[in-house]
């Protein structure tokens, strides 16, 4: 069965002009067979094919989770860095080799440069201050242990 789908998204609404009213996009699938269904535009795009029954727990797994809704969702609960982040000590600033926030320029050679000088002193943060930094070509960290640090 081949379905067709669109989304209709409604715009925002003024009601006696003082309130405001949002409705979410809903997708629409319509069937070869002319049937259609509708669903919210923040549900998942397929109806899942795992669920467990309260009877079926010896089908779970220790990664396994299940949730409310008897969907089977993986167990990220392990993962990340043991211990958590390390703090890493801030050794520069990108200011300190020309960057500006806001100033709508090109902050790259300084970032560059701001990340090399942390890399030759062993590593450690360079901290970008609040604000908007422009950077117009790539950038390659080429020293270990170099965190780019925002701080807004």
């Amino acid at each position: 069965m081949r379905l067709s789908r669109f989304t209709i998204t409604a715009p925002l609404a003024s009601l006696a002009g003082s309130v405001i009213l949002f409705v979410p996009s809903v997708t629409f699938a319509l069937a070869a067979d002319g049937k259609s269904t509708a669903r919210a535009a923040n549900a998942p795009p397929w109806e899942s094919q795992y669920k467990i029954k309260p009877d079926e727990k010896t089908r779970l797994t220790p990664a396994d989770v299940v949730g409310p809704d008897g969907i089977v969702y993986p167990n990220w609960t392990k993962c990340g860095v043991q211990g958590g982040i390390p703090e890493v000590k801030v050794v520069t600033t990108i200011e300190q080799f020309g960057a500006r926030a806001d100033d709508d320029a090109d902050d790259s050679e300084a970032l560059a440069k701001a990340c090399e000088a942390a890399g030759k002193m062993g590593g450690g943060a360079v901290l970008l201050g609040e604000g908007i930094y422009y950077l117009d070509r790539p950038l390659t960290v080429r020293h270990d242990n170099v965190v780019i640090r925002g701080k807004g």
